[in-house]
């Protein structure tokens, strides 16, 4: 039979033209299982593989100098320690540093330093207990230049040193110095008159510790 357009059948084309099936998903239950059995054996293996790695890092390890590896690794260790020392009453946590290599113990005192810091902070306290006008301030000023400067070049060029001692008494002579320098003999202020006492104990402190 011919077909005649008819401007009133609208869907002339398409009542004749042959229509694409559509797609239909088809799924396979043996496929499915087989594939989530495989995810599941996989998921295992990986998990296994994991409790081991684990296991061989938290397993007990030797101790190292009476002490327990930190971390995970000495989990174990420490969990051992404690079951074997009655609830952990007797254990001593001072024995590690007790097994500690020994510090080197410091280099005593050049005898030569501490006789000649000791004398020029003596002669600088001497000056320091003067009367205004005590008639030995211009011989005793003249001789803490002498000494003082004798001693700075020596064991605190520029006031460099790595004595805490030495950097007292330059700290105390640098200002009895200055003093010199822009005011002659005449009688210092009460603060800096007091820094200069202190520094001259602080000396002597430092060089009784070693310092």
């Amino acid at each position: 039979m011919e077909s005649t357009w008819n401007p009133r059948r609208s869907n002339y084309f398409f009542s004749n033209r042959p229509r694409a099936a559509k797609p239909t998903k088809v799924q396979c239950k043996a496929v499915v299982e087989e594939s989530t059995a495989g995810r599941r054996a996989a998921l295992s293996f990986v998990g296994l593989s994991a409790a081991a790695a684990f296991a061989s890092r938290t397993e007990a390890q030797p101790l190292l100098n009476g002490v327990c590896p930190l971390g995970e690794e000495g989990q174990s260790c420490r969990l051992e320690q404690l079951a074997k020392d009655d609830d952990g009453k007797g254990i001593s946590y001072a024995g590690a540093a007790d097994k500690q290599p020994a510090k080197p113990v410091a280099k005593a005192q050049d005898p030569k330093y501490e006789e000649q810091t000791l004398a020029v902070t003596a002669l600088v306290r001497e000056y320091m207990g003067l009367a205004t006008f005590d008639k030995r301030r211009p011989e005793l000023s003249e001789l803490v230049k002498k000494e003082g400067n004798t001693w700075v070049s020596k064991y605190a060029p520029g006031g460099s040193s790595r004595k805490e001692s030495a950097r007292a008494l330059y700290s105390a002579l640098s200002s009895l110095l200055g003093q010199f320098a822009f005011n002659g003999i005449a009688p210092m202020k009460g603060a800096l008159a007091a820094q200069v006492v202190a520094n001259c104990d602080k000396t002597e402190t430092f060089l009784a510790q070693g310092r």
